[in-house]
């Protein structure tokens, strides 16, 4: 039962660390690959995978500093299973709040393609500096010099959106 009390007691400190503030952005294909050059010409998985897109959702979500800077304070005062569950559900929240943001694009017509981000299948990490420019200041998001994102709980990713050619009879 303490066990069931403290995890209950992290997940509701974490939840009151969370600030969640997240970034949507839609653009053609050719305005996709305009602005993602020269990185997104480098994954021929994310070509394959938008391709016959009418359109890229750019998407980025943190959940602020807090939630990250606790887990480290815990595991460097030796608490390291609280610290592991604190980073743990930092990332999960972060997760959803990606989640939150791709819900109402299943609500479009047409198909979604899946979440692709940088740094998987081809997709160069380096494609990160778009996502900041973009919408760094207003999220708080900056990059390390490995083009990492901070803080450390933040996730971009891009969904495209094909939809079917409508025929007129």
């Amino acid at each position: 039962m303490a066990g069931a009390l403290r995890a209950q007691a992290l997940w509701d400190e974490a939840l009151a660390l969370a600030d969640p503030v997240s970034f949507k952005k839609s653009v053609t294909l050719a305005g996709f690959l305009d602005l993602f050059e020269p990185y997104a010409r480098q994954s021929p998985h994310l070509l394959s995978r938008l391709a016959g897109c009418g359109e890229v959702w750019l998407l980025a979500a943190t959940i602020g500093p807090k939630l990250p800077a606790r887990a480290q304070e815990l595991f460097a005062r030796g608490s390291a299973f609280e610290g592991y569950v604190m980073d743990f559900f930092g990332t999960w929240l972060a997760d959803q709040a990606m989640r939150r943001l791709i819900g109402p694009l299943r609500d479009l017509p047409g198909t979604l393609t899946r979440r692709l981000m940088p740094g998987t299948r081809g997709f160069p990490l380096e494609a990160q500096s778009v996502f900041v420019a973009l919408a760094g200041e207003a999220l708080g998001l900056s990059l390390s010099g490995g083009f990492a994102l901070a803080p450390e709980k933040s996730v971009t990713a891009v969904i495209g959106r094909k939809t079917a050619a409508i025929r007129s009879v």
